[in-house]
């Protein structure tokens, strides 16, 4: 129950950060903590993004996105590389 209270206060401010910045000049905040990860690297990549962030950051619902090699393309869950399309 913890968790979830924290998560819900870390979104609660974000929200409130959001209102202001349309009266303030500050930017507005994303809700979720976004990782863009790649599927070859993926712990050094977690671990380099999980270092960037403040530690109210690491409070917020976890958002993972998977960051597609050079020459790849998602089809649903499915990863094609250019030599599997030919």
């Amino acid at each position: 129950m913890d968790e979830f209270v924290c998560q819900q206060l870390a979104v609660d401010e974000v929200t409130r950060r959001n209102i202001a910045s349309l009266f303030l000049p500050i930017g507005p905040a994303n809700p979720c903590l976004v990782l863009h990860i790649s599927r070859e690297n993926l712990v050094p990549d977690t671990i380099q993004q999980l270092t960037n962030h403040a530690v109210t950051d690491l409070k917020k619902p976890l958002k993972v996105v998977t960051v597609l090699s050079v020459g790849s393309v998602r089809l649903g869950h499915l990863v094609l590389n250019d030599y599997e399309l030919i």
